[in-house]
Formats: C-alpha cells, sequence, structure tokens
C-alpha cells in the first residue's frame, strides 16, 4: 500500500499529492500514469523506450508470401515470434519496475521543485524514505 502526503507550494495555494511506496497504478497501466500526472521528465523517456519495443516488432516483421493451394497467404517468419515474445516481457519487467521507483521519482520530483510537506510530519516520513530536499530547505517554512 502506497503512503499519500500532500505537498504545498511555497509562496503558493497549490497543493499536490505525493505518493510514496509501490505504486499498483504503474504497475497495470505503465506509461499512462507519468501522463495523468503530468510528469513530462519521465514519460517522455518511457515513451521512446515503449516507441522502440514497437518500432522493432514491426522492422522485425518480414512476412513471406505462401502459395497453398493456389491461395496466397502471409505467414511470419520465427524471428518476429521470438522477437515480440522478448519485447513483451521487456514490457512487463519495465512495469513491475517501474512500479516500485516510480511514485519516489515523482515525490521527489514534487520536493525539487518548492513543494513541500503540509504537516511536520511529512518532512520525518520524507527523509525515512530517502527524499531529499533541496539546500535551501527550512523546516520552519512548513505550515502545522
Amino acid at each position: 500500500m502506497a503512503l499519500t502526503l500532500f505537498l504545498k507550494k511555497k509562496n503558493e495555494n497549490e497543493v499536490k499529492i505525493g505518493i510514496l511506496g509501490f505504486s499498483w497504478t504503474t504497475f497495470f497501466f505503465g506509461l499512462f500514469v507519468p501522463l495523468f500526472r503530468k510528469d513530462f521528465r519521465v514519460f517522455v523517456p518511457l515513451f521512446l523506450i515503449y516507441m522502440g519495443l514497437l518500432a522493432g516488432v514491426f522492422y522485425m516483421m518480414p512476412y513471406t508470401f505462401s502459395d497453398i493451394d493456389g491461395v496466397q497467404s502471409l505467414q511470419m517468419t520465427d524471428d518476429l515470434g521470438i522477437y515480440s515474445m522478448f519485447s513483451t516481457a521487456f514490457y512487463y519487467i519495465i512495469n513491475i519496475f517501474g512500479a516500485f521507483v516510480y511514485n519516489k521519482i515523482y515525490t521527489q520530483g514534487l520536493v525539487n521543485r518548492g513543494y513541500l510537506p503540509v504537516a511536520s510530519e511529512g518532512t520525518a516520513t520524507l527523509k525515512a524514505y530517502g527524499i531529499k530536499f533541496p539546500q535551501d530547505f527550512d523546516e520552519d517554512e512548513i505550515e502545522e
């Protein structure tokens, strides 16, 4: 179960939710989670990786025409099946790895952009999860 923290941007009223722990949404939906959270610094590299996998499938798609009893049909070569199997496995490996690390990456990005925990307990929690605060961070800035 993931831990949810409210983070508020300094000198603004904008509040975002920081999440720590395993991300079931990333596990099941992969690429779409950073897109819906508007986290484009993670979305773009993931998108390029997924498109590379997809492009590889199309590149490895040399169909051969065969004439069986006067009817022409397309047949896949064995290379496509093997590549599809490995690209699908790589896709799931990315999703499983992402499920363990994405929430921390997202929350660290929020903290780096100036979002601070709304409650003082949030600071201790973030530090316990390994979130690093900017050097100009002052714990007195956190509102109770």
